[in-house]
């Protein structure tokens, strides 16, 4: 919880915008090309 707050006020300190930490859209596509790329998700 402390990683995403600190990532939170980092963000808030040089005026960009908090919606990339806060939606976890970019996270899942990671994950997912994470598991095709070890060969245990097939798309």
């Amino acid at each position: 919880m402390c990683k995403y707050v600190s990532l939170i006020i980092d963000t808030l300190n040089h005026d960009e915008s908090i919606a990339p930490l806060l939606s976890p859209a970019n996270r899942i596509h990671a994950f997912i090309d994470r598991k095709v790329a070890e060969g245990v998700l097939t798309i």
